[in-house]
């Protein structure tokens, strides 16, 4: 009984289970929302069509988990886990945002972030 729980312990902590976050990887079944329950849907915004830091969200995000929601950190918080995200992106051989991008996303993130904790 040990072993069997071993074995899969270190099948899901070395990503043999599956790719991405989304299978056992980095954050072990995908992004979570406050209180454990998954993220929902990014707000929708007025100038969504054109916001290329939703689109570049959605692009670089979905390598590896649900597109965050915006509401789940405060504007504050949202540089730190965009670099945090990016130290696991490049550990994982995931394409990486320029810093450019970087600053897009970070942007639209801020904007539509969770002010009210």
């Amino acid at each position: 009984m040990m072993r069997g729980w071993l074995a899969v312990t270190l099948l899901m902590t070395s990503g043999v289970c599956g790719a991405g976050m989304m299978g056992g990887g980095m954050m072990g079944g995908g992004m979570m929302a406050p209180g454990g329950a998954q993220s929902s849907e990014p707000p929708k915004t007025a100038d969504q069509e054109t916001d290329k830091g939703y689109a570049l969200t959605q692009e670089y995000c979905i390598q590896c988990h649900q597109p965050p929601n915006p509401r789940q950190h405060t504007a504050r918080e949202w540089p730190q886990v965009v670099v945090r995200m990016e130290g696991y992106m490049q550990r994982q051989g995931r394409t990486v945002p320029s810093q450019a991008d970087s600053r897009l996303i970070i942007e639209y993130l801020e904007k539509n972030a969770n002010d009210s904790r």
